[in-house]
Order: C-alpha cells, then structure tokens, then sequence
C-alpha cells in the first residue's frame, strides 16, 4: 500500500519519545489496543515487529501498547487522514460492530477473513 509521506517523521518521532518515556518509566496504556489488534490485524503485525527492531536496535522493550500506537500511524499514512479522526473511526467501528453484535445477538469470529 501506498503511505503519506509523513509517516518517516511522525513514526520517528514518536518510536523516539517512547523510548524516552520507557527509559523513564512511564509507559503509556493504549486505550484502542484491543480494537487496534482486531481491525488493523496486518498493521498491529508490523507494529508488533518494529517493537523487535527496537528491542534489537536499542535494547528497550516496549510495551505491546506501542505496537497499536504504531499501526494507528500506519493506518493514518494509509488513508491519509489525522490522527484524531483515525481514533474517531476506530472507536464507531467498534460501537458499530457491538450494536449489531447485540441486536442481532451474534458472536463474531474475530479471526476471520469475513470479520
């Protein structure tokens, strides 16, 4: 897929300031980490090898909240969109797929190709 531009300077950025912060104790939570793993499977994979890159690179071990903040990014280089409203369409794909989880009272099988 075809990313913005932009991607080289704010993935650098912040893998940079979560280092920092990691050196520092002071981890961040992900507050869309399980809806990040579940709708940006490919993205959360890359976001997942990068932490090994960085653990390689630097010896810091990030947390897996790092690697759904980095598919966030890749998802916003990929559609080319700020990161606010890349936030905002997760969470209504999330509250979209629960209303019709519990209207239809059906269980998804996250893993699926379909889902």
């Amino acid at each position: 897929k075809k990313l913005n531009d932009s991607i080289y300077v704010s993935l650098t950025d912040h893998i940079n300031f979560a280092i920092q912060r990691n050196q520092k104790g002071l981890d961040i939570k992900n507050a869309l980490l399980w809806e990040t793993k579940r709708l940006y499977k490919d993205e959360f994979a890359i976001g997942k090898e990068a932490l090994v890159m960085v653990k390689n690179k630097t010896g810091v071990s990030l947390p897996e909240d790092e690697a759904g903040f980095i598919a966030l990014h890749i998802v916003n280089a990929e559609l080319n969109e700020e990161m606010p409203n890349i936030i905002n369409i997760t969470k209504v794909m999330q509250e979209i797929l629960s209303i019709v989880k519990y209207h239809f009272k059906i269980e998804f099988n996250e893993e699926s190709l379909h889902y």
